[in-house]
C-alpha cells in the first residue's frame, strides 16, 4: 500500500432489509465524524450516466436522507470503494460486507484519493481487509 495512505475504519450494523435498499447504524464505540451515524445503500436501478455501480451510498442528514452521494464499484466478493468529498478533498472508500451483509465496514482515506488507476488499484489489492 501506498506509505501516505492512512485510513479511519468505521464499523456497521445493518439496521433495516428492504427490497432495494440497506440501512446500517454505525457502532455506537466506534462513532466519529467522518461519516454520519446512519447510513444507507440503494440498488443502483440504470438512472445515473454511471457505469459500473451496483449500489449508491446515502448518508443520514438530520431527519432525512440526502441525496446519492457515490456509487459503489465492485473490487471483489462483498468489496467495493466509492469516494466522497470532506473539508472540500476528494477521499477514498473502501467498503467490505460480511457474508450476509450483515455486518460492514467502510475505511476513509481522508483528503486521499489516487488520480492514477494502477495506484487505487494497488491500494485496492493491499488493502488490510477485515473480513478475510
Amino acid at each position: 500500500m501506498d506509505g501516505n495512505a492512512e485510513f479511519k475504519r468505521h464499523l456497521f450494523t445493518v439496521s433495516k432489509v428492504l427490497e432495494t435498499v440497506l440501512h446500517y447504524e454505525q457502532h455506537p464505540e466506534n462513532l466519529n465524524n467522518l461519516l454520519t451515524e446512519k447510513i444507507k445503500f440503494s440498488k443502483d436501478r440504470g438512472y445515473s450516466q454511471a457505469s459500473g455501480i451496483l449500489y449508491w451510498l446515502h448518508l443520514r442528514e438530520k431527519t432525512k436522507w440526502g441525496r446519492q452521494l457515490t456509487g459503489l464499484r465492485p473490487v471483489k466478493d462483498n468489496v467495493f470503494y466509492g469516494d466522497i468529498k470532506l473539508k472540500g478533498k476528494k477521499s477514498l472508500l473502501v467498503f467490505q460486507f460480511d457474508k450476509d451483509k450483515g455486518n460492514l465496514i467502510v475505511d476513509v482515506f481522508r483528503g486521499f484519493y489516487p488520480t492514477h488507476k494502477g495506484i487505487l488499484n494497488k491500494i485496492l489489492e493491499t488493502h488490510p481487509y477485515y473480513f478475510k
